[in-house]
């Protein structure tokens, strides 16, 4: 047995020890711990590993949830791998009987992300080996704020595109981003053209100044592979270029399920690996695949076949997005997808703005900050009853010790329950009922506040703020959620206070909107693949 890492299952440079393994059939149990890290001082993707001398007729496996290992059993219903050699080159899966039927259908009868039929490329965004230099934050018309100078420059706006990371590609949502990449080049021709030194010095003065200004920075890249002086301000790997302007689809590298976006009018650069391009091989088509994309279905076969990250995130590079099957579909059909998605993206893009506009207003001048204690929640815990429930015989450093240990063993007893329940992606909803609030997840109530008053709507409306803005992951702790509850704010401004409590319930309105247009879109993708209730059921199991 092995205590060794999981990803040669699934990575491509493991296909040759997948082959090894399989030629000589000698892996015969696995133990998966999934994202959980089990070792503290180092993150890697664990399982145990057992191997025979003779060869075993399949791979038993289990899946860890957390670090419970109590209810590990070997036995008839063990799911099994089944591996040959053939099938080496691609991952190897753990699917129980039912998962891999579906998985199984789903090949069969689809088409694959990167057939030609469906996309014509799948892409990477643009790649400089200088960020600092050439990603810079627009302050104002004509000035952005460059880390590398550490200060405000001036940059004509013609040779500035907007850049998307992976912290703006959100699921439905047009890109809002402040990032902007200087980008010296002509996209005018049949081929991308770096603008050449009179061009960049006529044209673009501001700009070339300020690449002047790094000059030797730029020409220091890749072991001043680019020191050259016919084009030491190019970025060092010019590919995909002509892409960015293209309608395309956008998915970031590293994410919890899928979450695709359309940049129908190719409005937005890519960054790099950390967001990929998709280019439908009917541009037509954007939406329909967008729609098909953000699916349950392809984020369903997508989860089963990616590399898992911390935090239970997933790798949605080419290798493992190529393969998410595509349905067949009627022009009618994909007509009728496409306008659902992009009305989809229309709504969720406006509940972005929205909950934008509401930050500003909660974050203007007219607000202040008042943090509340934690015994504004739990009267238990508060410093004055803690040190009056100390025993009296207790001297004072004595004392002082078992305040302190009491105390967090209050906090700690409060915080369980929540750390117990909180899971990747749960909905916490916010219950006011006259001036008692609640915080609930489903039917439990995980805070109660009785008796807050007038203030019970403005409270709950900054609570909903939080929870709209704060995503909820497996590293999230109940400490970390409370604290963001308790950071208020407090305002004179009557009006404001009655703004925010109306804006909220507008986005309340809108939030169920969304859900419901989601959730009609889904069930129509759901047909066009033929799911089943029962795979259905699949689909949703742990």
């Amino acid at each position: 047995g092995l205590i060794a890492p999981n990803v040669w299952l699934k990575n491509e440079y493991g296909e040759a020890l997948r082959r090894l393994v399989a030629a000589d059939g000698v892996l015969d149990r696995w133990v998966d711990f999934g994202h959980y890290q089990v070792f503290d001082d180092v993150t890697v993707y664990t399982a145990l590993q057992f191997f025979r001398k003779q060869g075993a007729e399949g791979v038993a496996f289990h899946r860890v949830e957390g670090n419970e290992l109590g209810g590990l059993e070997w036995g008839d219903g063990t799911p099994t791998l089944h591996v040959a050699e053939e099938d080496s080159a691609e991952p190897w899966l753990l699917l129980t009987e039912d998962e891999r039927r579906l998985y199984d259908r789903l090949n069969h009868e689809c088409l694959r992300l990167d057939d030609e039929r469906v996309s014509s490329s799948i892409s990477v965004g643009i790649q400089t080996s200088a960020d600092s230099v050439y990603h810079l934050k627009r302050v104002a018309p004509g000035r952005y704020f460059s880390e590398e100078s550490g200060a405000e420059v001036a940059v004509e706006d013609e040779l500035m595109r907007p850049l998307v990371s992976g912290e703006e590609a959100k699921r439905y949502q047009l890109p809002s981003t402040e990032t902007y990449l200087l980008f010296p080049y002509d996209l005018t021709g049949a081929q991308p053209r770096l603008f050449s030194v009179d061009e960049m010095g006529r044209r673009f003065p501001m700009g070339w100044a300020y690449l002047q200004a790094h000059e030797e920075r730029l020409r220091a890249r890749e072991s001043r592979k680019m020191d050259v002086d016919g084009g030491w301000w190019a970025y060092n790997y010019p590919k995909n270029l002509g892409k960015q302007e293209r309608a395309k689809l956008g998915v970031a590298q590293t994410v919890p399920s899928l979450r695709v976006f359309a940049d129908a009018r190719g409005e937005f650069f890519f960054n790099n690996v950390r967001v990929n391009a998709i280019h439908a091989a009917v541009e037509e088509e954007l939406f329909y695949l967008l729609g098909v994309m953000n699916s349950s279905v392809a984020d369903w076969f997508f989860k089963k076949v990616a590399k898992v990250k911390d935090g239970g995130y997933f790798e949605a590079n080419k290798q493992f997005i190529a393969p998410i099957p595509i349905p067949y579909a009627s022009d009618e059909e994909k007509s009728t997808i496409a306008a659902m998605a992009e009305a989809c993206q229309q709504l969720v893009t406006r509940h972005r703005d929205e909950v934008e506009e509401f930050e500003a207003r909660l974050d203007s001048d007219q607000c202040v900050l008042e943090e509340q204690q934690l015994d504004w929640i739990w009267a238990d815990t508060s410093m004055d009853r803690v040190e009056r429930d100390a025993p009296g015989e207790l001297g004072v450093l004595a004392k002082r010790r078992w305040v302190k240990a009491e105390l967090q063993r209050r906090t700690d007893r409060h915080y369980e329950p929540i750390d117990a329940v909180l899971r990747a992606g749960v909905r916490l909803t916010v219950v006011e009922d006259g001036a008692d609030l609640f915080l609930e997840l489903g039917e439990l109530r995980l805070l109660s506040l009785y008796g807050v008053g007038e203030e019970a709507a403005f409270i709950a409306c900054q609570w909903r703020h939080r929870l709209r803005t704060k995503r909820i992951t497996t590293a999230t702790t109940a400490k970390e959620l409370v604290a963001l509850l308790l950071a208020l704010k407090a305002t004179g401004s009557a009006g404001l206070r009655a703004s925010l409590v109306e804006r909220d319930q507008a986005l309340l309105a809108l939030e169920a909107e969304v859900r419901a247009a989601e959730a009609e879109l889904d069930a129509s993708v759901r047909g066009l693949y033929g799911i089943m209730d029962e795979e259905l059921a699949v689909m949703q199991s742990p």
